[in-house]
Order: structure tokens, then C-alpha cells, then sequence
């Protein structure tokens, strides 16, 4: 759900999507990297939909698995 709300292009839809990603962050598994990877390079088009999401969802998931700050830096 939360990829099809990202992929409409509709900021306030994508601001829903960024805030279900977050608040389901203590079920964040490392496969996750991926999917939020994939929302970053298809979906985040601006910086309002990038500080709401990498703010909350990526900050949470690099709290939880710091090893992926490289591939965050990449």
C-alpha cells in the first residue's frame, strides 16, 4: 500500500505512506534496506517527500541496523 500511495505523486499521499513505513519500524527486518532503497529512487522526487520519509522510516531503520550506513552513504 505504501508503494502505490509513493508511486501516485501526490505529496499528501506520500506523506500517509511515510508515516505507516514509520510506524511499523519495530518490525523492520534488514530486507527492508531494499524496498525503502527502491522508494527512494522511484518514488522521492522532492525534498518534502525525502525529510519525511529518510527522517523517520530510514533514520529508524539505520537506528535498528546500523551496519547499513555504507550502503545508505552509496
Amino acid at each position: 500500500m505504501c508503494e502505490e500511495l509513493f508511486r501516485s505523486d501526490y505529496c499528501e499521499e506520500a506523506f500517509i505512506a511515510a508515516e505507516w513505513a514509520y510506524k511499523v519500524r519495530e518490525a523492520y527486518s534488514e530486507d527492508d534496506f531494499f524496498t525503502f532503497e527502491r522508494w527512494v529512487e522511484n518514488c522521492i522526487n522532492n525534498w518534502a517527500k525525502c525529510d519525511t520519509f529518510c527522517n523517520h522510516a530510514v533514520g529508524s531503520f539505520i537506528e535498528k541496523f546500523p551496519a547499513y550506513v555504507a550502503n545508505l552513504k552509496a
